[in-house]
C-alpha cells in the first residue's frame, strides 16, 4: 500500500468517528454575570460582577454555595481568582488592588488580606502537593509590578517576603513552580511576563533559590524573550509520565517538554525547556463589523494546553489545535446567548469548564491520543507512531510502512525484522527478500516471522523453520569454503609470485568468527524451535550437509539421547555415552545400552550404575551383567565388576531380589576361594533371600564342599551334613552333629562320627580320646566298630569306669523313686483332709463381687478365703467363661432344682419320697457347684484365660484417661 494512499483510507475514516472534542452546555445558569472560574479538586469558584463569589462541588449535585467580600471598596470587582489544588484556600484579586483570602472548611466570607494590599496579584503558584488542612506551604505569588513574593496561609496569611524583583516591573502573567526531580531539596520556577518566560532553578528553599538570581543578570540561557507582545499566559501540562508547557503570546505560542532526565540541577546554565516549537496561532477571520476593519483576525479569548492539543477560546468558537504539527483538528460553536470569555482546566481531574458571562460549558474529551500515531507516522517517526498505537491494526499498518520505507533506502535488514511483524502475505515477503543478492535479510526475515506465528499457525511455522535449517546449513556450507580457499595458496601462481604470495590472516580471523557466530546461531535457532522443528525432516537435512555435531546438539536438545547414544556408541565413545545417560531422566535408555556398554567398558559402565543408585532396578541390568567378561577389563584393574556392582546392590542399597543374589552366588560358587561365598550364605541372617536348594545345586555342580556342609545344616539335613564334612574337617562333621536338638539323633550323628575314626585310625587309645568331645556315647556304644581281633584288655580300664557310672545311675534313680512315693503319700493325705476343712465367716463379711454381706443369701467360700453370693458368681462365670451350651446345662440344673423345692413345699411327693428328692437336690448342686464354683475368680487358675482382655472396660473412660501418659 503506497504512504499516500493510506493516509488518505485513514482520514475518510475519521470523519465517521466520534469527535475527541465536544462543547457541551450546561443547564446551571449563574444569578449574575460571570467574571472569572477557577476550579480545582471538582470544586468550581465562579467569581461574579456583582461580587458575589459562587462555589460548585462537583462530587455533589446542586450543591452550590453563596459567598459575599466582607468589605467593598471603590466598587472594586473581581479580577482574578486562585484556587489551590485541594479547593480549599481561595485569593481574590479585585480590580482596585485589593487582594481577599477565603478558606472554605471555615465557612466564613472572604477577608480583605492587609499582608497583600500592597499591589495587585496577577500569577499565583501552589505548592503542587494537595493540602487539605488549614496550613500551607510555601505559595509564590506575581504582581502586578513584576515582583516575586513567598507567602505561607495558616487560616489567613501568616507570612509574605518579597524573593524577586524584574527591573523592568512590568506585569506577571504566569508562574509555576515544583521539585526537581527526583531530589527534593531544589526546586525550579516558571515565571513569565508580557515578553518574557525565564526559569529559575535552586535550592534547598526557594529564598536560596531566588538570592542566587539576584546577584546575576538573567540571560539568555535561562529565559525567551518575545519582544512586542502585549499579552501572555502560561500553562502547564504535569502528569507523572508528562510534563509540557505551553507560553502563550499576542505573537506566537511557545511549546515544549519539561526535561528533567539526566540533569544535575546544580550545574549552571541548565536548560530544563528542550527544543522549544514557535507555533502560529491558528487564523480567525473578525465576522463582526462593527468592529475596526482593519482587524482583520481574532486574537483568542483564552486558551489552555492539554496532552496533545491547544484549546483556543473565541466569542463563538472552541478551537482545537493539534500541539504536534500545528493544525487544526476540530472547532466547535457555542450555543450560548453571549460571548465565550474563558476556559480553565482542574489541575487533579483534568476537566476543562468554558464559560461566558451567561453559561457554563463542559468540555468532553473522548481518546484524546487517538490519532497521535497517525501525526508521528506523517512525520517518518515510526518508533513513536508506534508507541501511540491503541491496537493491533495500528501497529500492523506503522510496521508495513516502516518496512516499506527501510526496504527503499536500502535498509534490508532491518526491513526484514519488520515486516515479520506484518500480516502482510509471507510469499510476497519472501519473494522481495529472494530477489536480492544477499541471502541474510531473507534468514532474518524466516527466523521473526516463526516467532510470531508459532502459537497461531505451527503448521506454517514448521514449514518455515525446515526452509531456515537450510538457509543456515547453506550460509555454514558457504563460510566453510570461504574460509577453505583463504587458506589454501592457488595453484595458478607461479613461482616468483609464489614468493611474494601472502595469506591474508585479518580475512581468515573474520572468515572463522562469522562461521563459529554462524554456527553458534544455528544452534540457538534448533533450541529455540525444537518444538515446531519436524525432527526426521530435520536430521535428513542436516546429515545432508554432513552436520554431525548440529545433528547431535538437535538430538539432545529434542531429548532425543537415543539417537545421540547410538552416535557415541558407534564411535567407541562409551564413556560419553555413559556422561549423556547419567544426565538424562530416561531410565529404559539405560537399560537398553546397558549390556553394550557393559561389554565394552565395564568399569566406566558400573561406576556410572552406582552414581545412580536406587534410581535403578538392579534386576533389569542382568542381562548386561551376564554379557561381562574379566577380560574386558582395563590393564591393572583386576576386580570382577560383575561382583563389583552386585555387592553394592546388597550391602549398600539392601537390595532383596533373589534374582540378584542368585547371580551373586553363582558368580562367588566359581571361585577358587569359597570364602566370599560362605561369607554370603551366612550374611543372608534368618531370612533367606536366596533359595537353598538353588543355592546347593549350584555349591554341588562347582564342588564347593564346605558351602554344600553349611547348606545341609541350614536345611536341617544333619545326616547327609555330617557325611559329607567326615569328606572334608572332622571338626566341621563334629560341629554339625551337634546342631539338632534331637538328642537321639545327636547321638547318631556322634556314632557315624565315631564310627568314621574308629575305622581311619584302628587305634584304641585315640579312638577312646575322641569319646572325651562329647558325653552322648560311651565305650560300649563304639564297641561293634572295632574288629573281632582287638583283645579286651585294651578296654579294661574303660569297661571298668564304665560300671561304676551306671551302679552310681542306679543308685541315684532308687533314691528319687524313694522320695516320689512318700510325696504321693502326703499328697493323698492332704487329700483326704481337705472335705474336713473348715473356715470362720465374720457377721460384716461382703461379697468379693458386689461387696454386700453374705449372710442374707446362699454363697460360696473358696480355700483361698475369697467369698461370693452365688448368684454373684454364676452371673460372672456367665459374662466371662462359660459356653452358650454351658449356661444352658446351668439353666436346667437351676429348674430341676426349684421344681423339687417346690415339690416339698406343696406336699405333691409323699412323705417317704421326700428324703429321695433332698437327695436329689443336693445331687444337684454338687453339679452346680462343680460349673460355676470349681476355681475362685479372683485368684484362681481360671483367671489366666482372660489375660487377653482389658482391666478396664472401654465405657468407663474417666478410669482409661486417667491411665494416660
Amino acid at each position: 500500500m503506497l504512504i499516500d494512499e493510506f493516509y488518505n483510507s485513514e482520514e475518510e475514516n475519521e470523519e465517521n468517528e466520534v469527535p475527541i472534542f465536544d462543547l457541551i452546555s450546561q443547564s446551571y445558569k449563574p444569578s449574575g454575570n460571570i467574571k472569572m472560574i477557577a476550579s480545582s479538586n471538582r470544586i468550581i469558584v465562579m467569581g461574579l460582577e456583582d461580587n458575589l463569589i459562587l462555589r460548585y462541588d462537583q462530587s455533589k449535585e446542586l450543591n452550590i454555595e453563596t459567598f459575599r467580600f466582607t468589605k467593598i471598596e471603590n466598587e472594586s470587582i473581581i479580577e482574578n481568582l486562585f484556587l489551590d489544588p485541594s479547593g480549599l484556600h481561595l485569593i481574590i484579586s479585585c480590580t482596585n488592588g485589593q487582594n481577599y483570602y477565603h478558606y472554605y472548611s471555615q465557612k466564613k466570607q472572604p477577608k480583605l488580606s492587609n499582608k497583600l494590599k500592597t499591589e495587585k496579584i496577577t500569577a499565583v503558584a501552589w505548592d503542587p502537593v494537595p493540602n487539605k488542612s488549614a496550613q500551607t506551604d510555601s505559595i509564590l505569588v506575581g504582581t502586578s509590578l513584576g515582583e516575586i513574593i513567598e507567602i505561607k496561609i495558616n487560616s489567613k496569611v501568616s507570612y509574605k517576603e518579597s524573593r524577586f524583583q524584574f527591573k523592568e516591573k512590568k506585569p506577571i502573567t504566569g508562574i509555576h513552580y515544583n521539585r526537581f526531580p527526583p531530589y527534593r531539596d531544589f526546586f525550579y520556577v516558571l515565571v513569565t511576563t508580557a515578553e518574557e518566560m525565564n526559569q529559575f532553578i535552586g535550592g534547598p528553599d526557594l529564598k536560596t533559590l531566588f538570592l542566587s538570581y539576584g546577584k546575576k543578570k538573567l540571560t539568555t540561557s535561562n529565559q525567551f524573550v518575545e519582544n512586542g507582545s502585549t499579552f501572555s499566559k502560561l500553562s502547564i501540562f504535569n502528569t507523572q509520565k508528562k510534563k509540557t508547557f505551553a507560553w502563550f503570546t499576542s505573537v506566537t505560542i511557545y511549546f515544549g517538554e519539561l526535561n528533567f532526565t539526566g540533569k544535575n540541577p546544580k550545574d549552571e546554565d541548565l536548560q530544563i525547556v528542550e527544543e522549544a516549537k514557535v507555533l502560529p496561532y491558528p487564523l480567525k477571520l473578525n465576522s463582526n463589523p462593527k468592529q475596526n476593519s482593519r482587524s482583520k483576525s481574532l486574537f483568542p479569548q483564552d486558551m489552555i494546553l492539554t496532552e496533545f492539543h491547544f484549546l483556543f477560546i473565541y466569542p463563538t468558537d472552541l478551537s482545537v489545535v493539534s500541539t504536534l504539527d500545528g493544525k487544526p483538528w476540530e472547532e466547535k460553536k457555542s450555543k450560548g446567548t453571549s460571548n465565550m470569555i474563558g476556559i480553565t482546566q482542574d489541575p487533579e481531574t483534568k476537566k476543562i469548564i468554558v464559560y461566558s458571562k451567561k453559561d457554563l460549558y463542559k468540555v468532553d474529551v473522548f481518546e484524546e491520543d487517538r490519532n497521535i500515531w497517525l501525526i508521528y507516522l506523517k512525520r517518518g517517526d515510526f518508533e513513536q507512531a508506534l508507541m501511540s498505537s491503541k491496537n493491533k491494526e495500528q501497529k500492523d499498518h506503522i510496521n508495513q510502512l516502516r518496512a516499506l520505507h527501510l526496504y527503499k533506502n536500502g535498509h534490508y535488514h532491518q526491513s526484514a525484522s519488520v515486516y515479520a511483524k506484518t500480516t502482510l502475505p509471507f510469499e510476497e515477503i519472501a519473494l522481495k527478500f529472494l530477489s536480492i543478492t544477499d541471502p541474510d535479510p531473507l534468514q532474518i526475515y524466516l527466523v521473526n516471522k516463526v516467532d510470531t506465528i508459532k502459537e497461531t499457525d505451527p503448521t506454517q511455522a514448521s514449514l518455515i523453520t525446515t526452509w531456515l535449517v537450510e538457509v543456515y546449513l547453506q550460509n555454514i556450507n558457504d563460510l566453510e569454503a570461504q574460509l577453505k580457499k583463504k587458506k589454501q595458496i592457488p595453484l595458478e601462481l607461479k613461482e616468483d609470485e609464489l614468493m611474494n604470495y601472502h595469506i591474508d590472516q585479518k580475512r581468515i580471523k573474520e572468515l572463522e568468527n562469522k562461521l563459529k557466530n554462524a554456527i553458534e546461531n544455528f544452534k540457538n535457532f534448533l533450541s529455540d524451535n525444537k518444538q515446531v522443528l519436524d525432527q526426521e525432516t530435520t536430521y535428513s537435512r542436516i546429515i545432508s550437509h554432513g552436520r554431525i555435531p548440529e545433528l547431535l546438539f538437535f538430538a539432545e536438545a529434542t531429548e532425543d539421547y537415543k539417537t545421540v547414544v547410538k552416535h557415541h556408541i558407534r564411535l567407541g565413545n562409551y564413556g560419553a555415552a555413559l556422561d549423556l545417560l547419567v544426565r538424562q531422566k530416561e531410565m529404559e535408555l539405560i537399560y537398553i545400552y546397558s549390556p553394550l556398554l557393559m561389554f565394552n567398558s565395564p568399569v566406566e559402565t558400573v561406576q556410572t550404575w552406582i552414581k545412580l543408585k536406587k534410581r535403578l532396578l538392579p534386576q533389569r541390568l542382568l542381562p548386561a551383567i551376564m554379557r561381562y567378561s574379566p577380560s574386558r577389563n582395563p590393564k591393572g584393574i583386576k576386580q570382577n565388576q560383575a561382583i563389583r556392582y552386585l555387592e553394592y546392590c546388597i550391602n549398600i542399597l539392601g537390595n532383596q531380589d533373589r534374582s540378584i543374589h542368585h547371580y551373586l552366588l553363582s558368580l562367588y560358587a566359581q571361585m577358587e576361594n569359597d570364602h566370599d561365598l560362605r561369607r554370603l550364605l551366612r550374611s543372608e541372617g534368618l531370612v533367606k533371600v536366596y533359595d537353598q536348594k538353588y543355592a546347593l545345586r549350584l555349591c554341588k555342580k562347582f564342588k564347593q564342599d564346605r558351602a554344600c556342609v553349611y547348606l545341609y545344616g541350614e536345611m536341617e539335613l544333619y545326616e547327609q551334613a555330617v557325611e559329607l564334612a567326615l569328606k572334608i574337617d572332622l571338626n566341621l562333621a563334629q560341629e554339625k552333629a551337634d546342631m539338632p536338638d534331637d538328642e537321639t539323633l545327636r547321638k547318631q550323628l556322634w556314632l557315624r562320627i565315631a564310627k568314621h575314626v574308629v575305622e581311619q585310625v584302628e587305634d584304641v587309645p585315640r579312638a577312646i580320646e575322641f569319646l572325651k568331645q562329647t558325653d552322648l556315647i560311651t565305650v560300649d556304644d563304639i564297641l561293634p566298630f572295632f574288629p573281632e581281633n582287638i583283645k579286651i584288655n585294651d578296654f579294661s580300664t574303660h569297661i571298668k569306669s564304665s560300671l561304676d557310672t551306671y551302679t552310681k545311675e542306679i543308685n541315684d534313680l532308687k533314691e528319687e523313686m524313694k522320695r516320689a512315693t512318700d510325696r504321693a503319700f502326703k499328697i493323698r493325705q492332704d487329700v483326704q483332709e481337705l472335705p474336713q476343712r473348715s473356715y470362720t465367716l465374720y457377721s460384716n463379711q461382703t461379697c468379693n463381687l458386689c461387696r454386700k454381706p453374705l449372710q442374707f443369701t446362699e454363697f460360696y467360700v473358696f480355700h483361698c478365703e475369697h467369698s461370693f453370693h452365688k448368684d454373684c458368681l454364676k452371673e460372672h462365670m456367665i459374662q466371662n467363661y462359660l459356653s452358650n451350651f454351658q449356661i444352658k446345662s446351668i439353666n436346667n440344673i437351676e429348674e430341676k432344682i426349684l421344681l423339687l423345692q417346690e415339690n416339698i413345699k406343696l406336699g405333691i411327693t409323699e412323705n417317704k419320697h421326700n428324703t429321695k428328692a433332698e437327695e436329689e437336690i443336693l445331687s444337684l448342686k454338687k453339679k452346680l457347684r462343680k460349673k460355676i464354683a470349681f476355681d475362685c475368680v479372683i485368684c484362681g487358675e481360671i483367671v489366666l484365660k482372660l489375660i487377653h482382655r482389658p482391666f478396664v472396660h472401654k465405657v468407663n473412660e474417666k478410669v482409661l484417661d486417667s491411665w494416660k501418659i
